[in-house]
């Protein structure tokens, strides 16, 4: 087996189930939709966050499991790192304008898919809804990082046996 074929079996397991909520979820958007068609546009906002989240998920296992050979401690790494992505930068959202200026608690909860979503409906906040190319390229570019990163690591650890 080359490191690829390692690779995708890893990254295939988990990334299908991770997506059925979406695929499941898609009636239900439709029936929305057919009630207030405004909501078009905003579900087609939402749903390149909601697909760049699942991803991300997926690959921030698959890398914590490319260098943490533990399953269990894999799981809960990657567990925390994801909570933290999604959970901590919503606290800078909720203290926008109190302990944090708009701007800078706009910058800081850009990073969480969970607030950038929440944004997109009608009445989000603007500071992060002007963020939102930003976050598509943040979170791209971070999956992308852990794909070239989990699959340099996966062929190192074939080639070591």
């Amino acid at each position: 087996r080359n490191g690829g074929e390692i690779f995708v079996g890893k990254l295939l397991p988990s990334l299908l189930p991770a997506a059925l909520p979406v695929v499941a979820l898609l009636p239900a958007y439709g029936a929305l939709c057919a009630v207030n068609s405004g909501y078009v546009l905003f579900i087609g906002r939402i749903m390149p966050v909601v697909l760049l989240a699942v991803l991300f998920c997926c690959l921030v296992g698959l890398t914590c499991s490319a260098f943490i050979h533990d399953t269990a401690r894999a799981t809960v790494t990657a567990y925390l790192i994801v909570a933290g992505v999604f959970v901590l930068p919503l606290f800078a959202w909720l203290a926008a304008g109190e302990q944090l200026s708009e701007r800078a608690a706009g910058y800081l909860a850009f990073l969480s898919p969970l607030v950038v979503a929440l944004n997109e409906l009608p009445g989000g906040w603007t500071p992060v809804r002007d963020l939102y190319a930003l976050h598509l390229w943040t979170i791209g570019a971070a999956c992308a990082g852990m794909l070239a990163v989990s699959w340099f690591r996966l062929n190192v650890l074939l080639r070591q046996g």
